[in-house]
């Protein structure tokens, strides 16, 4: 791969066998969002020689903050996620990281 892993998670479980999983961070309004889950992790996974993936999306779009243009909702963006993910050993997950309206101003 051309970079490094964003984290490396190791766990020797009770049969002391190191489990490995690699973990790649973006964010939604990165231009390259679906590259990091179709090429950059994968690369990843070969590099380290791991067989599992953890493929994490913040999503910041809101009131205050209106990227990504690409995709109107998370629930969009999960529904490209899981349509371009061609490994069954990577999972993808989003993070709603969006400023909540609070309650004093929903009146």
């Amino acid at each position: 791969s051309n970079g490094e892993i964003d984290f490396l998670v190791t766990y020797t479980n009770s049969g002391n066998k190191l489990l490995r999983v690699c973990v790649e961070l973006k964010l939604a309004h990165a231009a390259k969002v679906e590259e990091g889950l179709t090429n950059q992790l994968p690369a990843y996974l070969d590099g380290e020689r791991c067989k599992y993936g953890i493929y994490i999306v913040l999503w910041y779009k809101g009131n205050s903050f209106s990227k990504p243009s690409k995709y109107s909702s998370i629930v969009c963006l999960e529904e490209r996620l899981h349509s371009i993910n061609a490994n069954s050993n990577i999972s993808s997950m989003i993070i709603d990281c969006a400023k909540p309206i609070s309650p004093s101003k929903l009146k």
